[in-house]
């Protein structure tokens, strides 16, 4: 699923609510981007800030069902670092919707570009809000984002076995 799409389509997009936004945490300029969001679109919000959590961690299906009936899912990390992504560009594609992602720039390195929508890219949040303005209603366009892989390739798990034995055993080496 992480690797091919293609159910998606305009007609099925033009069905769906405009944003949707989950997050518990107000960090850096998360509640500034949704400003700017609603200007544009209808964006609803979920979470601390809005009072109206729903359960998200015992099996997450219930978040990605919601996630499914919009077109975009505003998922920003909490913070910038390099190589720190977490599941919330995961869980927008596999509900099928287009991640308004805030990574660093690195993220194309494991993240296709074409795949999402990363905050980081834009000049400044108005430019970000002009470009998703153009884009709203073209399901075309929305429909071939959302039918982008995210990855460019399936990782090599044996690799990451690796790398977690040599770290344990350096654990534990180092602390005898």
């Amino acid at each position: 699923k992480l690797l091919s799409y293609g159910k998606t389509t305009p007609d099925n997009l033009s069905k769906r609510r405009d944003c949707i936004a989950i997050f518990n945490n107000e960090e850096g300029t998360r509640m500034e981007v949704f400003r700017k969001l609603k200007n544009i679109m209808n964006v609803d919000g979920y979470g601390r800030p809005f009072n109206n959590w729903f359960p998200t961690y015992a099996d997450y299906k219930s978040k990605l069902n919601k996630m499914s009936n919009y077109k975009f899912n505003f998922c920003p990390e909490n913070s910038l670092y390099p190589g720190y992504y977490t599941e919330k560009c995961f869980h927008a594609k596999l509900a099928d919707t287009i991640p308004i992602y805030f990574a660093d720039k690195y993220v194309t390195e494991d993240f296709r570009k074409e795949a999402f929508i990363n905050i980081y890219d834009y000049l400044s949040l108005d430019d970000l809000q002009y470009h998703l303005k153009e884009i709203l209603n073209n399901y075309d366009y929305l429909a071939n984002i959302i039918n982008q892989p995210l990855l460019h390739e399936m990782p090599d798990l044996e690799k990451i076995k690796e790398f977690l034995n040599k770290a344990v055993t350096n654990l534990i080496s180092i602390n005898k």
